[in-house]
Formats: C-alpha cells, structure tokens, sequence
C-alpha cells in the first residue's frame, strides 16, 4: 500500500515528465502535426493528411522554398 505522500510524489513525477515530453516533441518539430489537425478540425475541408502525407508535403515545401533557412 502506498502513502500519501508516494502517492503525490508519484503524479508530480508523471506531471513533470508529460511537460517535458510535451517539451522535447516542440522543439523538435514533433508536434507541428498535431497542430495541423487542430487546424484542420477548425478550417478544413475533406479529410485530414496522413502523418506521412504531411511531412512530405512540409518537406517539399521547404526544398521548394529554401528562403526562410539559413543553409
């Protein structure tokens, strides 16, 4: 049986590890999908691209357009 206070210290450590999680995936561009569906949930139209789709078409974006990189 646990006590109260392993029991608090147990979902500070889950809080703390979801946040950095949440934090690892940002900076390394993880969760710009997610933040595609959210935005297509609000604005669009048809069914959503696939996770697969989606890195294709950022990929192809950035390659076709080079300007906003600093290599």
């Amino acid at each position: 049986m646990s006590t109260p206070a392993a029991s608090w210290s147990l979902r500070r450590l889950g809080v703390g590890l979801g946040a950095g999680w949440r934090y690892l995936k940002a900076v390394l561009g993880e969760d710009r999908y997610d933040g595609y569906l959210a935005w297509h949930r609000s604005h669009g139209k048809g069914a959503p691209m696939t996770a697969a789709e989606y890195w294709r078409s950022r990929t192809d974006h950035q390659e076709a357009h080079p300007e906003g990189r600093c290599c």
